[in-house]
């Protein structure tokens, strides 16, 4: 029997007064009354969660009242009405699933690729020809909630801010600043493992900004990451051959003999030995297990890989073999670096370029030649001037050094103007009203945001140079 029969045959009469005024407009009421007032106040998600569970609960008795009464009549139907209990039920929650969780990805942007709050189509972005990614105001916040079923928004962390940057085919990219100022943020948005709130990135020559899951996944063996920890980044319970050869596997490149051939070579060509295939990582020191995560990330021969930190918990001589074996990656496989550090030194030996962040911002671009002895914004400098020098009197050192009081201002809250004019001993009026942008400052290639850039005399007050012998 259909539902349509059921609910034809059934021979209970209603009096219609009696519905309206004790029935539905008051149910009505109750469901639609939290709803307006949500809207009106503009959580329109919220209200939309809010009328999907009120109506949930009011729908549910009147259905079980509907199946009681055909039980009590035995009608032949009675059945087929107790189970829509679970059928309401499941359809509520793939409802809700799918239209708050899974398909709307932050600030209502959904994975589907589509972005209706057009905060990813007002960016004018100038791609070159020789470069890898490119990226023009892209912006990362992450909101700070309150609630479960109806959150409220307290604040937003403005994480990254409208950077724009490009990395060119072949090149080493050094990012550099204290913790808690965006490195590995952006690295992450650039390469979209997590969603950026509005900006462009165009990777290979390809707008991968509104692209889907789906279609990001192929894009993924072209993007690999090297992790900070080698030792929280291998699974303990699995053979470093499988652990090195799960990139292959997802992506289906070759048989399961080609996988295991590959990866023998990779291993030999880390500096690990092949016949170590089945070994456990805990039977692998910390650089052995580096170049094992090192050995993952260029397996499927991609063309970018994102280097979070990979030598900050290695020792110093481990430190410089890891280093020179990317190094020598990058000549012989042609690979494009994005070398996350907080070592100055260790990113002025790696890289081309460094580019100098806090609190989201971008403040300083330059080759690392330029930047380690001319840089012209402040925090850069009083970074340089932190680095210990050997040959230097100590006594000279703490004097020219150049101590930046107070703590950086919250992420949810930035100032206005120049973010770093809080601490900046160069602070005038106009940094505090006035943005500056990312320009041409001192030698060729080099771009600093600042109003009022170091000079010669402040860069060799700031900087201690080794006494030459």
């Amino acid at each position: 029997m259909t539902l349509w029969a059921v609910l034809t045959s059934f021979k209970g009469r209603i009096n219609r007064l009696d519905y309206w005024i004790k029935g539905a407009i008051p149910l009505g009421f109750v469901v639609l009354a939290p709803v307006v007032v949500l809207t009106i106040f503009g959580h329109d998600d919220a209200a939309l969660v809010v009328f999907g569970a009120l109506a949930l609960a009011a729908l549910w008795p009147m259905l079980a009242v509907t199946v009681k009464r055909l039980h009590d009549r035995d009608h032949p139907g009675w059945h087929l009405a107790l189970q829509l209990f679970p059928v309401f039920g499941q359809a509520f929650a793939i409802w809700l699933i799918a239209d708050v969780g899974f398909l709307k990805g932050t600030y209502g942007r959904n994975r589907f690729g589509d972005d209706p709050s057009g905060a990813f189509a007002d960016v004018v972005l100038e791609v070159s020809p020789d470069a890898l990614i490119t990226v023009g105001g892209l912006t990362k916040y992450f909101a700070l909630t309150r609630g479960v079923l109806v959150s409220h928004e307290l604040g937003q962390v403005h994480a990254v801010d409208d950077v724009s940057l490009e990395v060119k085919r072949g090149e080493t990219l050094g990012l550099v600043g204290e913790t808690g100022c965006g490195k590995s943020t952006l690295a992450r948005v650039v390469t979209r493992l997590i969603e950026p709130t509005s900006g462009r990135i165009v990777f290979d020559g390809k707008d991968i900004t509104a692209w889907s899951r789906r279609q990001l996944r192929p894009l993924r063996r072209d993007m690999q990451i090297i992790l900070q920890d080698p030792y929280s980044a291998l699974n303990p319970r699995r053979p470093v051959g499988a652990i090195i050869g799960e990139p292959l596997r997802i992506h289906k490149l070759g048989s399961k003999k080609e996988r295991r051939a590959r990866v023998r070579e990779v291993m030999e060509f880390v500096g690990l030995n092949p016949e170590h295939y089945n070994r456990f990582p805990y039977e692998f020191s910390g650089g052995q297990r580096q170049r094992i995560g090192v050995a993952r990330a260029i397996v499927t021969k991609p063309k970018l890989i994102l280097a979070d930190e990979p030598v900050s918990a290695l020792d110093v001589s481990i430190q410089a073999q890891v280093l020179n074996l990317l190094e020598d990656l990058r000549d012989e496989m042609g690979l494009t670096l994005l070398f996350i550090a907080h070592d100055l030194s260790v990113v002025r030996h790696v890289s081309d370029r460094i580019a100098v962040m806090y609190l989201g911002k971008i403040v300083e671009l330059a080759p690392p030649e330029t930047l380690c002895s001319h840089p012209k914004h402040p925090y850069s400098g009083a970074l340089l001037s932190a680095v210990p020098v050997a040959t230097a009197d100590a006594e000279e050192a703490r004097s020219r050094r150049i101590i930046l009081h107070g703590d950086p201002p919250s992420p949810v809250e930035p100032p206005s103007g120049c973010r770093f004019h809080t601490r900046c001993p160069k602070a005038q009026p106009l940094c505090s009203e006035v943005e500056p942008p990312l320009a041409a400052k001192g030698l060729p290639e080099q771009f600093a945001a600042c109003h009022f850039p170091l000079t010669e005399e402040e860069i060799e007050r700031a900087i201690l140079r080794p006494r030459e012998s």
